[in-house]
């Protein structure tokens, strides 16, 4: 089997993380920290089913962990941790045999009762869904734009995956009944379909979904939907394709799961962690709660006429109240993008895809997208400009770009041959401050007249990057795990934090940056950090 060398670096990276958490955050003594947003036992939800003693069994791809849940406590408890957690789906066989899909590296693992874990079927780019049968046949298929493959793969890992059809348009989270047939969302076709796994016989089942992305059969017979961007829990009648929606939520949706009570659960890998829904009366209840959800770039807003964060997220954006800590994710509808950063104006939102390598200008209020350019290389700060132009940090290209919503003509290149851009500060007469991570330095640029200089060098990836009230530059030194103040005219380094939680190692092929650390100043010289590891808001309070 080939080795992922991107799995490995995952590993190495991951382990020597992990080893360095044990240490506590220190901080400097004219500083106080206090956590804002506090970290939770879920940092997204994915797939989920049900063991044999009850318990929820839930992958976090973005966690790259599989937990087992107490749906009655909401207590969680890992079994299995990064890298090799990365789960996306999972299913457990009729002997307690466990698999999930680490989509991102094509990989199933399984871990059999009693055994360690192992990968039980590899080079499968973005498989995803997955189930077994009633007498422990295993399927799976990959979920990809332009179609995708259903498998039959073999348990024991003895024999090759068996491909059973080709080119279906997204096959999410399927269940199988007793007879064999599979009943499944197809995500890019907006239906559920079945198909009988003795033919290969396709047949439609339910149209006119918005992107329906799990399904599941409760003990009479009824078939449960879930729609991703709707945010709809929709029960399917199989035999004549009749829709009626139970329950609606704050979209996006991952995926759900039915106990022996036939009560229903869901996922929701935003952040909002695991919800038991009641099909009668559309209640919900929260059972295990996740934080704000894979954290990226960060803003400070007036909301409500109180301070506020509003922090981009992969899959959505938070407001957080910085004196209390509550958070409540933005409103959502459409194709809204995976986003590692953000900016705000005049009631637009504009979101970059460090994964995706896409930007997007949405109505703040309503979060519907407007416009959405696509082909860039790992874009990470984004900032709008007093001409409503878009100024985004392209860390592939070791460029700085103009965009306008408008769109129709090439990028403007405002800066080029910067080593790994990540986020960058705009002063007067077009002058910039920007966090190289690749080159492992903080420069200052005139657009005007092309004058560079370093103001500091020799970091070890630096990110995000703010200005202190006294003028010093402020920089998130996500290598060394440190929060630094420079003098950009003395150069003298000042060490407000150590030890903290940041650097999550890449796992989808992306920069080492990967998820973006962000600090934020506010005008009393109050600093915000936000991490990537635990889902936490770091508040550094200076001294009186």
């Amino acid at each position: 089997m080939r080795t992922d060398s991107r799995a490995l670096l995952s590993i190495h990276g991951a382990v020597a993380l992990l080893l360095s958490l044990l240490l506590p955050v220190a901080v400097a003594g004219d500083y106080t920290m206090e956590v804002l947003v506090v970290e939770t036992p879920l940092h997204g939800a994915n797939g989920m089913d049900f063991d044999a003693d009850g318990n929820l069994i839930a992958g976090s791809m973005m966690n790259a962990s599989v937990f087992r849940v107490d749906t009655e406590t909401g207590a969680v408890e890992t079994i299995v941790g990064p890298p090799r957690g990365v789960a996306d789906d999972l299913a457990i066989g009729p002997d307690g045999t466990l698999v999930w899909t680490s989509t991102p590296f094509g990989i199933v693992h399984v871990l059999r009762p009693g055994g360690q874990v192992e990968r039980l079927a590899t080079d499968l780019p973005m498989i995803n869904s997955i189930n077994f049968t009633r007498d422990g046949r295993l399927f799976a298929a990959q979920v990809t734009v332009s179609g995708g493959n259903l498998y039959e793969l073999d348990v024991t890992g003895q024999t090759e995956p068996r491909l059973v059809l080709e080119d279906l348009p997204g096959l999410n989270s399927f269940e199988i009944d007793d007879h064999d047939i599979l009943f499944g969302p197809l995500q890019w076709g907006g239906k559920i379909i079945r198909i009988d796994l003795k033919t290969a016989a396709v047949d439609d089942v339910a149209t006119g979904f918005s992107r329906p992305v799990a399904v599941n059969f409760d003990s009479h017979g009824n078939l449960y939907a879930v729609d991703y961007l709707s945010g709809e829990i929709i029960r399917v009648d199989p035999a004549s394709g009749s829709k009626q929606v139970v329950a609606k939520v704050n979209p996006p949706i991952d995926n759900l799961a039915i106990d022996r009570d036939d009560r229903v659960y869901i996922s929701q890998p935003c952040g909002n962690g695991i919800r038991e829904v009641d099909t009668r009366t559309g209640a919900i209840r929260q059972v295990a709660r996740g934080s704000i959800g894979m954290p990226g770039g960060a803003i400070l807003m007036q909301r409500n006429g109180r301070e506020t964060l509003l922090v981009a997220g992969m899959l959505c954006q938070n407001f957080i109240d910085t004196q209390t800590g509550e958070f409540e994710a933005l409103p959502r509808q459409g194709e809204t993008i995976w986003s590692g950063w953000l900016d705000y104006s005049n009631g637009t939102l504009v979101l970059s895809s460090l994964a995706f390598g896409q930007l997007q200008w949405l109505d703040a209020a309503t979060g519907q997208p407007r416009k959405t350019l696509s082909g860039f290389k790992a874009p990470y700060a984004v900032k709008i400009m007093p001409d409503n132009s878009v100024w985004m940090a392209e860390h592939g290209t070791g460029r700085i770009l103009r965009l306008t919503e408008a769109g129709g003509q090439a990028p403007e290149v405002l800066l080029d041959g910067l080593g790994g851009p990540v986020e960058f500060l705009v002063f007067e007469n077009n002058k910039l401050y920007v966090s190289e991570a690749d080159a492992g330095r903080v420069s200052m640029h005139d657009i005007d007249s092309g004058e560079r200089v370093v103001v500091i060098d020799n970091l070890d990836q630096p990110e995000g990057i703010d200005r202190l009230p006294d003028g010093r530059l402020l920089i998130a030194e996500v290598g060394a795990r440190r929060l630094i103040a420079v003098d950009t005219d003395t150069g003298a380094i000042e060490v407000i934090a150590e030890n903290l939680p940041v650097g999550l190692p890449p796992f989808m092929g992306t920069a080492k940056t990967f998820l973006p650390t962000d600090v934020i100043v506010n005008p009393d010289g109050v600093i915000y950090l936000v991490s990537d590891i635990d889902h936490t808001v770091l508040k550094f309070t200076p001294s009186d």
